[in-house]
């Protein structure tokens, strides 16, 4: 639900920065999403179908994209204006890859260097059948118990719909509760045992009836969406106790209904994951009151999108309730928008997938109430397919599964 937007992760060149590949000499570009790399060209009006790559430090490998040559190359086909992508295997690191134009040659190579970022190290759960948050290692699989334990009367914590965990390592907690109850928390990391917030807004002044979906951007200001009220709450920085939010979208032009996840950027712009109407809506900086989105995403497949992430290479997320699916949309998706890939089906063990969450390595982490478990994707994860880790059993503690976080 959450979160700030980070500039997409870039393969850095060693020879000049990106922007200036063309006019440097260089003959790629190459972007990475998690360990996946998309690669174009520089040169114009011009394919080359027998493209190479070879990656040239120990422990890093092509798994998918291209087609091994007895040279040690991998051959793929690009061009300016479609990219190949490839994806690798390894740790985080800036492993030394060579790229050529013709890698059956090979001729035309350059070399670059690869940022490959790190996986997550934890997950953090609200389940709302125990009111416990939960924190699990990332790579965690099976009938684990879990590393932290936030649970007690003096937390607070009741129906954690949504976590939030900031830059400064500080976990928030949407609490449904009621109309009097209802509020939101703030705790240290680690977050464990019978400890009280050291935030609580809560109060009739915060108009919080509902609280879900939860986020911050860069200025620290506290985005709170309320599903009972159809609309987004912000609060200062220094927000606690019964405040007034200092700016509140909500009306008839802002096609807010039933929202439920939301993800906010570095600069303020705001989406929104509408379950009663099928939609994600997108807000700009600082909009307040009655403002219009600066566009919205439906899609046929969309039955209740709840939860919303955009990743590094600003992505856009959903996992889908109603249609027990995840969906992956292009940055530049809105109207009517045909997922760049979907994960369903009875391999995946989704139901009811409430919320979801994209590391920097591209792996995929979801919950949802029906299940009582996490699931993780691997970063190439399509259709039909099993996750890589699934977190489950009683050891683990968790029951319904519904509010998710990951740092």
């Amino acid at each position: 639900m959450k979160r700030i937007l980070i500039p997409g992760a870039m393969l850095f060149v060693s020879l000049l920065c990106q922007s200036s590949l063309a006019s440097s000499g260089l003959f790629f570009n190459v972007t990475t999403n998690g360990h996946v790399l998309s690669i174009s060209t520089t040169i114009p009006n011009h394919v080359y179908p027998n493209a190479g790559i070879k990656i040239n430090a120990p422990g890093y490998s092509i798994v998918s994209g291209c087609t091994p040559n007895a040279n040690g190359y991998c051959i793929f086909s690009t061009s300016n204006t479609t990219q190949a992508t490839i994806t690798i295997q390894g740790a985080a690191g800036s492993p030394s890859a060579t790229l050529c134009l013709n890698g059956v040659g090979p001729l035309s190579c350059q070399d670059y260097t690869l940022n490959i970022p790190a996986r997550a190290s934890y997950i953090y759960v609200g389940d709302i059948g125990t009111n416990y948050v939960l924190t699990f290692p990332a790579t965690g699989n099976g009938n684990i118990a879990p590393i932290d334990n936030l649970s007690g009367s003096n937390t607070q914590t009741i129906y954690p719909y949504d976590l939030y965990v900031d830059s400064n390592d500080k976990l928030w907690v949407s609490n449904y509760a009621d109309s009097v109850s209802a509020s939101v928390t703030k705790f240290n990391l680690p977050a464990t045992g019978n400890v009280s917030p050291i935030i609580n807004i809560t109060g009739t002044n915060t108009t919080l009836i509902g609280p879900v979906g939860i986020g911050r951007d860069a200025a620290g200001n506290i985005y709170v969406a309320d599903y009972n009220l159809s609309a987004i709450n912000v609060f200062a920085p220094t927000a606690n106790g019964d405040v007034t939010p200092i700016r509140r979208i909500v009306g008839g032009n802002t096609f807010l209904s039933d929202p439920e996840s939301i993800a906010v950027t570095a600069a303020g712009n705001v989406f929104v994951a509408n379950s009663s109407v099928a939609s994600v809506t997108e807000y700009a900086a600082g909009a307040d009151s009655n403002a219009t989105p600066i566009r919205r995403i439906t899609c046929s497949s969309f039955s209740r999108p709840t939860g919303l992430w955009i990743d590094n290479s600003g992505n856009i997320w959903v996992s889908d309730s109603g249609a027990n699916s995840i969906f992956e949309f292009s940055p530049e998706a809105d109207g009517l928008s045909t997922p760049i890939r979907t994960i369903a089906g009875s391999n995946t063990h989704i139901e009811f997938p409430y919320d979801i969450a994209v590391d920097g390595a591209g792996y995929i982490y979801e919950v949802g109430p029906s299940y009582a478990g996490i699931n993780v994707f691997a970063p190439t994860a399509n259709g039909n397919v099993a996750p890589v880790q699934n977190i489950t059993g009683s050891n683990t503690l968790l029951n319904s599964p519904a509010g998710l976080a990951i740092k």
